[in-house]
């Protein structure tokens, strides 16, 4: 039985009610039917970001926060290990390789999202917690649930990379 991670841009649709794509994250989740899903300990700290962003930025407090993070927080918890540090650096260097034209560390910009593709000439889009939610499937062998198409970036390079895209 396949067994999923969910990354930010599926968990904050699918514990937002409010979220324009809720609909479809709902019903792609039901769609797996029994098979586990986890949340990376990634997208719990990015959702806890643009929660805590927000009510900086506004003075106010996010009217459903406390019933998102407990929503979120339903799903078992995949945590960062010294194994993910491994599937990390070789994801990121096959990145690398694929990609950049030169990997040489004069020629490679230091964040991933500013690396331009040798082929297009465009932003990969991606960023390191990307990258971070991508080794921990690698790591276990599950497939992202992920709302962004910009992951394809990664799964271009490494087509062990699984994705389930909403």
């Amino acid at each position: 039985m396949e067994s999923y991670l969910l990354d930010t841009s599926a968990l904050s649709p699918l514990v937002d009610p409010g979220h324009p794509q809720h609909t479809v994250a709902r019903a792609v989740v039901a769609a797996l039917g029994t098979a586990p899903i986890y949340v990376s300990r990634v997208a719990l700290a990015e959702m806890r970001y643009g929660i805590q962003l927000y009510e900086m930025a506004t003075g106010a407090s996010l009217p459903n926060a406390a019933a998102m993070i407990a929503s979120a927080q339903q799903f078992p918890r995949m945590e960062i290990t010294r194994h993910t540090v491994t599937e990390y650096a070789e994801l990121k260097s096959i990145l690398a390789v694929h990609y950049l034209p030169n990997v040489t560390r004069q020629f490679r910009r230091r964040y991933v999202e500013d690396w331009i593709d040798k082929f297009t000439g465009k932003a990969l889009h991606v960023d390191d917690n990307d990258l971070w939610i991508c080794a921990q499937a690698r790591e276990t062998n599950l497939t992202v649930i992920t709302g962004d198409r910009r992951m394809e970036v990664i799964r271009r390079a490494d087509p062990s990379v699984k994705l389930l895209i909403i």
